[in-house]
């Protein structure tokens, strides 16, 4: 059922998909206290996109931390079509002492590839030019995504020094390279995967007959030695992404010399345990999400929140 959902909004007709984006009016910026001595920021506009879009970002980070705080970018999942922003706040790390954003990038049907990679590299440009104001550390960013937002990160691991994807928005200057990146369900190799089913409402009809489109927006296709450490993680039971999308791209990552930590998850589908499973699923949701934190604790070297704490009350 996942697969034909997806595939059913991979396949709206283009003439109706790509409507010129109207300039709408941004939702209200929300702030409120969020668990575990957190505070939570919904909706605040970073800069305007496309035919005058407002860009938003949630934001979630402690109340006292140490300067300066490492950073996670999150990034939604949906198929490129769909999702929210909402959904991919990792709260759980700024309980830990992490800045975490989570980015509304334009989604396909409405808009072509590649604005939804150009707006996640606008938000990590935004992070660094605000990095003085929001107390946060500018070199220790990482990102985070499943399934099209576990693709997103990996194009942000590995095209983080293709400038022409930096072209639009503001704060230019600003570098959009990441340090560290999580990608949960990913695929990373979309001309084999989307072989028999092109995706028209990312690439247009062009994407059926030009495979090099989704050649150039496949993170396997740009691995490099200095790419930035890669956690990947996959269900072994997944028959939305192959895990042969995980397992090609992990092997790819080592051959470059790249470090790499593949964790594939026993009985698990697609949500990797998001949902329960019978037999459970081996590493739980849990496990996942330590092991995760682990990952970026090591290659963005959060600073303990026991000593020198202060407030942190900038927006």
């Amino acid at each position: 059922m996942k697969v034909r959902i997806l595939l059913t909004c991979l396949l709206i007709p283009f003439a109706c998909a790509i409507a010129a984006e109207p300039a709408t009016t941004p939702k209200p910026m929300t702030t409120t206290d969020g668990p575990e001595g957190t505070v939570i920021v919904r909706d605040m506009q970073i800069a305007t996109v496309g035919d005058g879009m407002p860009l938003l970002v949630d934001l979630a980070y402690p109340k006292t931390a140490s300067a300066p705080m490492p950073v996670v970018l999150c990034v939604h999942g949906g198929g490129w079509s769909g999702g929210t922003k909402e959904s991919a706040l990792r709260v759980d790390l700024a309980a830990k002492g992490y800045f975490v954003a989570s980015v509304a990038y334009r989604l396909a049907g409405k808009s072509l590839w590649p604005a939804q990679i150009k707006d996640c590299k606008l938000a990590l440009r935004w992070l660094r030019a605000n990095a003085s104001k929001y107390n946060i550390n500018p070199d220790k960013i990482g990102a985070w995504g499943h399934s099209a937002g576990g693709h997103l990160v990996s194009c942000l691991g590995t095209m983080g020094d293709i400038s022409s994807l930096d072209a639009d928005g503001p704060f230019q200057g600003f570098s959009s390279k990441v340090q560290a990146v999580a990608d949960y369900s990913g695929p990373t190799d979309l001309e084999v995967y989307f072989k028999h089913n092109p995706p028209a409402n990312l690439f247009g009809p062009q994407g059926k007959g030009h495979p090099e489109i989704m050649k150039d927006a496949s993170p396997i296709n740009f691995v490099k030695s200095d790419d930035p450490p890669f956690f990947i993680a996959h269900g072994d039971q997944d028959k939305l992404v192959p895990i042969a999308q995980a397992t090609t791209f992990a092997d790819a990552l080592k051959q470059a010399g790249v470090p790499v930590q593949l964790v594939i998850l026993k009985n698990a589908g697609h949500s990797l345990g998001g949902a329960k499973t019978d037999p459970p699923c081996t590493p739980t949701s849990d496990q996942l999400r330590a092991m995760s934190t682990a990952f970026f604790d090591k290659y963005l070297n959060r600073i303990s929140q026991m000593n020198s704490q202060i407030s942190t009350g900038w927006i």
